[in-house]
């Protein structure tokens, strides 16, 4: 018996409590912190949002690296080209802005015990995501995502 991606992402998705999940979109490609990065959260899922429009009910703090501190996600054309996924949070990545897998065009990701660096496979990085938390009861949701991601 196969199963479909969207009916995995969808069992999935309904097993998840109302908690935050939350997200590192880095602009480098190996989850470093020397160029611009948005961290991300939203109560409960997120169905799917693309990157470079509207994310409603997406928080989101980019931090810019030349004045070192965080700031609202204003640049245009940010492209993600690698994630931090936090503990407890499970994402679909997408390469195209439809939210649309196969193919190798999406990548899940979790539910992890820590943090998880993933890294896009094209220079183009990820389009779209759809993400949720997924109640890990180790998991302080107070706790902010690390300021240095070590390898």
């Amino acid at each position: 018996m196969q199963f479909s991606l969207t009916t995995a992402i969808a069992a999935l998705a309904t097993i998840h409590t109302v908690n935050a999940w939350r997200i590192s979109a880095m602009a480098t490609p190996d989850c470093t912190e020397t160029d611009i990065w948005r961290k991300l959260t939203q109560d409960g899922p997120s169905g799917c949002r693309v990157f470079g429009q509207d994310m409603a009910g997406v928080a989101c703090e980019q931090w810019n690296p030349s004045t070192n501190a965080f700031e609202g996600c204003v640049t245009e054309g940010f492209t993600s080209k690698s994630i931090v996924v936090a503990q407890g949070t499970t994402c679909v990545l997408y390469k195209t802005p439809e939210c649309v897998g196969g193919d190798g065009a999406s990548l899940v990701v979790g539910p992890v015990g820590g943090f998880l660096c993933s890294k896009s496979d094209s220079d183009e990085g990820f389009k779209a995501y759809e993400c949720w938390e997924n109640g890990d009861p180790t998991e302080n949701p107070a706790e902010p995502l690390p300021t240095s991601i070590e390898q």
